[in-house]
C-alpha cells in the first residue's frame, strides 16, 4: 500500500542534486516536499515502524550525504533534528507522530460534526450509533482502517 509513497519520494530525491545544494537547501525540500507527500496516505491509513523508519532513512540520507547515495558523518542526531524549532530542532517532525495525529483528527471529526453523510456511512457499516469522542465499545472488523483509528 505504501509503495507508491515511497516509489515517489524515490523519484524526487533521483532528480534532486543533493551535492549541488546547500545544507539549509535540502532541509527546505525535505521539509516543504518530501514530508508533504504521503500526507493524504497518513491521514488514511496507520503508518507502519518499519515505513517510517526507511522513509525518515531516505530524509538522512539527502540530509547528510554530499553526493548522490553516498553516505556521511551525521552532524547531528535524528531525533533532535524532528524536534520543533521552539526545542532546538529544524522542525521536520516524525511521521509517526504526523500518522496518529491526522489520524485522531478523524476520530475527532467523528465526534465533533453533527451531521454528516460520511459519519451516517460509519455508522451503518459498523452498526455503531455513538457520537462521543470515545467510543465506550470496540468496533468490530479489526482490519478496517476505521477500526483501526477508533481502537488505538
Amino acid at each position: 500500500m505504501w509503495k507508491p509513497i515511497l516509489h515517489n519520494i524515490n523519484a524526487r530525491l533521483a532528480s534532486w542534486k543533493g551535492r549541488l545544494l546547500s545544507i539549509r537547501g535540502r532541509l527546505c525540500l525535505i521539509k516543504s516536499v518530501l514530508s508533504n507527500l504521503p500526507i493524504y496516505f497518513l491521514s488514511l491509513f496507520p503508518m507502519l515502524a518499519a515505513i517510517a523508519a526507511s522513509i525518515e532513512k531516505k530524509f538522512r540520507s539527502f540530509l547528510w550525504s554530499e553526493k548522490e547515495g553516498g553516505k556521511n558523518i551525521c552532524n547531528v542526531r535524528w531525533s533532535i533534528i524532528s524536534l520543533p524549532k521552539n526545542d532546538d530542532g529544524l522542525g521536520i517532525g516524525s511521521l509517526r507522530d504526523k500518522n496518529k495525529a491526522l489520524m485522531f483528527k478523524w476520530l475527532w471529526r467523528f465526534g465533533s460534526e453533527e451531521s454528516s453523510m460520511w459519519k451516517d456511512v460509519i455508522n451503518n457499516i459498523y452498526n455503531t450509533k455513538c457520537s462521543s469522542i470515545i467510543l465506550k465499545y470496540p468496533i468490530a472488523g479489526t482490519g478496517s482502517t476505521w477500526s483501526r483509528i477508533v481502537n488505538h
